[in-house]
């Protein structure tokens, strides 16, 4: 029997329409929770340099960062350690950017510099967790150079006993970024996410938030360019931990991204266009996937309520802001059955057992 045009055309419709009521009769999946940001599909560099030097790389941030300088350093930028002379040069009547080359053995080796560092801007009470952050660096990585950088200096007890048990922790003023391309930055926060991509860029090393926590060695990733976490493909990039060598191509084309700007979009810049880039240019950035986001923000049961394997993590993201209660001493952390009691335990004693007898004097 041959079927006219318009019994094709009907038949079309209807199979159609049967199609969309069928799949609408599935059973939803679960899925993880989704994050709104209003984001583009592509994210454009502005330059699409295969090479980038620190001259220029310096120029492009000091035309972006009106409050950006290396305060009368007039060399090349070459083996210049970055944190290192800003330090310098605030502490040191008579500073001499000799003490500031990187060693000529580890420049040729090309590794990720073991300068970890934290930016904070705004008052800030150091809690106990904080503490921690900074003791996993201690710990892990005995031979690091640790700094916190920010307009001012964190309070609280917990800061008092840092400086005491890590008295290496050096601090950096720098003050806040007001605007980026003439763009203007509300947040601490988003000033902290150009702060730390500034210092990355001219001098490479590694960032991390202070609810970071390392619980191995990272001395495996330094070999390559650039490495973050994954969060999950719907959240983007973790901007809490990044490792870079100097003039990390990525971090330029993320940098520029920043042309397009707007303070009222959380996580854009920050989380969303990092993940594109690394879709975009993946032989350009090492990604971990499961061994620094792991708990995720969306199952952070795992780290609060329950006892799961972490083993195989390089550090564990702390989420703080989150409705579960953090210890704030040595004391809670004493019969924490959890995986943060397990995680917090093991960065401080080496032991993630729990400690029944803890002669610890409280702060």
């Amino acid at each position: 029997m041959r079927l006219s045009l318009f019994h094709l055309l009907l038949l079309c419709i209807v199979s159609g329409l049967i199609g969309i009521h069928l799949i609408q009769l599935i059973p939803q999946i679960p899925s993880i929770k989704k994050r709104s940001y209003g984001l583009p599909n592509t994210v454009t560099p502005i330059y699409d340099f295969k090479h980038t030097n620190k001259k220029f790389l310096l120029s492009i941030i000091q035309k972006s960062d009106a409050t950006f300088s290396l305060e009368g350093f007039d060399r090349s930028l070459d083996r210049l350690d970055i944190l290192c002379w800003l330090y310098l040069i605030q502490n040191e009547s008579e500073a001499d950017p000799a003490q500031c080359l990187v060693p000529f053995e580890e420049y040729v080796e090309n590794l990720v510099p073991k300068n970890f560092f934290y930016v904070i801007f705004g008052d800030y009470n150091f809690t106990f967790l904080n503490f921690l952050s900074v003791i996993s660096i201690q710990r892990m990585m005995p031979d690091a150079k640790i700094y916190l950088i920010g307009d001012g200096h964190p309070e609280g007890p917990w800061w008092t006993q840092t400086k005491k048990e890590v008295p290496e922790l050096k601090v950096i003023y720098r003050t806040g970024i007001p605007s980026i391309f003439e763009r203007p930055i509300l947040l601490h926060e988003h000033m902290s996410d150009i702060a730390r991509l500034q210092i990355l860029l001219l001098s490479g090393g590694i960032y991390l938030d202070p609810d970071i926590v390392f619980v191995r060695s990272i001395e495996e990733l330094r070999i390559y360019d650039l490495t973050m976490g994954l969060m999950d493909k719907n959240t983007g990039m973790g901007n809490g931990l990044i490792l870079a060598k100097p003039c990390s191509r990525f971090l330029t084309f993320w940098y520029q991204s920043y042309r397009t700007f707007e303070y009222n979009k959380w996580g854009v810049h920050s989380m969303k266009h990092p993940h594109l880039l690394s879709v975009m240019y993946p032989d350009l950035i090492h990604v971990e996937e499961e061994r620094v986001y792991s708990p995720n923000w969306y199952e952070i049961e795992k780290l609060f309520v329950k006892k799961v394997p972490w083993d195989k993590n390089l550090a564990v993201h702390i989420w703080h802001r989150h409705k579960y209660p953090l210890p704030k001493n040595f004391d809670d952390l004493t019969h924490l059955n959890t995986t943060l009691g397990e995680i917090l335990r093991y960065v401080y004693y080496r032991n993630k057992e729990i400690r029944s007898n803890l002669k610890k004097n409280k702060t």
